[in-house]
Formats: C-alpha cells, sequence, structure tokens
C-alpha cells in the first residue's frame, strides 16, 4: 500500500514547533460475497484517506539539561481525516 505523507517543521518560539502535515494513502480490495457454499459475486472496493492537520511540540532538553544525544518533548496532533469509500462493479459470477 503506498502512503505519501509530508511535513514541515517550524521553530514558533525557543523549545516549540509547529509542523503542519498531510498524508494520503489509498487501499483496495475486493470483496466476495457468498451465501453458504454458492458465490453470488464479487464487488470491488476502494478507500482513500487523507489525514491533515498539526503537530505542536514543546522541548524539555533545556529545563532538564540532557546532552545532545536525548531529546525529551511532549506534543499534540491536531486535525482532521477525509475518508472516502467506493463500491465499484458488481461482478456476478
Amino acid at each position: 500500500m503506498p502512503v505519501l505523507h509530508t511535513t514541515l517543521n517550524l521553530i514558533v518560539v525557543k523549545n516549540f514547533t509547529l509542523a503542519p502535515f498531510i498524508t494520503v494513502f489509498s487501499y483496495q480490495n475486493n470483496i466476495i460475497g457468498e451465501i453458504r457454499i454458492i458465490r453470488i459475486g464479487i464487488i470491488n472496493y476502494r478507500q482513500t484517506v487523507i489525514p491533515i492537520g498539526v503537530k505542536g511540540s514543546y522541548y524539555f532538553d533545556q529545563i532538564l539539561k540532557a546532552g545532545h544525544k536525548w531529546d525529551f518533548y511532549l506534543a499534540a496532533f491536531f486535525g482532521s481525516c477525509y475518508t472516502e469509500n467506493n463500491l465499484g462493479k458488481r461482478i456476478l459470477r
């Protein structure tokens, strides 16, 4: 499943960053409809999902006097997710 993701980290003030992001991915599969042991058809199913939002992070490195090998932070995500479901042609067999 291919996924496209992009984000950009912006330093707002010292120790605080905002990172807007967008991701796009799509999933496709065939759903087989059956009644007991008799196959009644195949439906092509596709779903597209697009989350959009921003991540805010506060870094505690200076307060905790952490070295350059360490990163202590608290982060929160805010956003929304667009989803689209498509049921394609039904193929009777």
